[in-house]
C-alpha cells in the first residue's frame, strides 16, 4: 500500500480531547508513582551501588528491547482501526513513517502520554516490593528505570528528530547514551523494516544482525498463515 493509500486509511483517526484529558491524568499518574519509587529506593542506593547501577542498566536495555518489539508490531500487524491499541498506538507509529515531521507538533502530553498510561501497573507493581532484600531492590529498581525509560522513549525519539535539540540532550546523543539522530534515520529507509529500537538504539545492531525481528515475522506467517497488514510500510 502506498503513503496515499495509508493516508487515506487512517483519515478518520484523531487526537480527541478524551484521549488527551486521559493522557494528561496518566502523566501526573506515573509522575507520582515514580516519585515514590524514588523515595522508597533512595536510602538503599549507598550501601548496594553496583546492585542499584546494574538494575538500571537492565531496566534500560529492558526498554529499548521493549520499545523494539512495540514498534514493530505496530508497524507490521493491525490497522489505525484495530480496537483499543489501534487509535492508541497504531496510528501514530503509520503517522509517522508518511510525515516524520508532525511528531515535533506534539506538546509533552500528546508525546510521553501512551506510555505514562501504559506505564502505570508496571510502577504500581514495583511499588508493592521490598527496597530491602537484595533481590527485591535489584527488581524493583530495574523495574523503576524500565518505566521511566519507557515513558521517556517517545521524547527522546521526538528530540531523533529534532534539528536542534537541547544542548545537554545534543550531548547525551554523541555520548550514545540515547537515541542518535543518525542512527534512527536508518529505520526511515527503504524498506523501513530495520532498526526498531527507539529508546537508546543498543539493541538495533544484534537483533539486526540476528535477523530478529526478520525471522520472527516470516514463523508467525508460516504458522498463522498472517502476513503483514496491507496498511503496514
Amino acid at each position: 500500500m502506498d503513503i496515499r493509500e495509508r493516508q487515506n486509511h487512517t483519515a478518520a483517526i484523531t487526537y480527541s480531547q478524551r484521549q488527551r484529558s486521559i493522557e494528561r491524568i496518566a502523566v501526573l499518574a506515573y509522575g507520582a508513582c515514580i516519585v515514590a519509587l524514588a523515595v522508597q529506593i533512595a536510602p538503599e542506593v549507598a550501601p548496594r551501588i553496583p546492585l542499584v547501577a546494574g538494575a538500571i542498566l537492565a531496566g534500560y536495555l529492558a526498554a529499548d528491547l521493549l520499545a523494539g518489539i512495540v514498534h514493530w508490531l505496530a508497524d507490521t500487524y493491525g490497522s489505525p482501526h484495530t480496537p483499543l491499541v489501534g487509535p492508541t498506538l497504531i496510528y501514530g507509529f503509520r503517522e509517522h513513517h508518511d510525515a516524520p515531521e508532525k511528531i515535533l507538533q506534539h506538546d509533552f502530553v500528546e508525546t510521553n502520554g501512551a506510555a505514562a498510561a501504559a506505564a502505570i501497573p508496571v510502577a504500581a507493581l514495583a511499588l508493592t516490593l521490598s527496597a530491602t532484600a537484595p533481590a527485591a531492590l535489584f527488581m524493583k529498581t530495574a523495574l523503576a528505570a524500565l518505566t521511566l525509560a519507557v515513558v521517556a522513549t517517545n521524547q527522546l525519539h521526538k528530540w531523533a528528530h529534532t534539528t536542534h535539540p537541547p544542548t545537554a540532550v545534543r550531548v547525551l546523543q554523541r555520548l550514545r547514551l540515547i537515541l542518535r539522530p543518525e542512527a534512527h534515520a536508518r529505520h526511515h529507509t527503504t524498506p523501513f523494516r530495520t532498526h526498531y529500537c527507539i529508546t537508546t538504539g543498543w539493541l538495533n545492531g544484534p537483533l539486526e544482525r540476528l535477523r530478529v525481528f526478520a525471522e520472527v515475522e516470516k514463523a508467525v506467517a508460516v504458522l498463522t498463515k498472517r502476513n503483514r497488514s496491507p496498511t503496514a510500510t
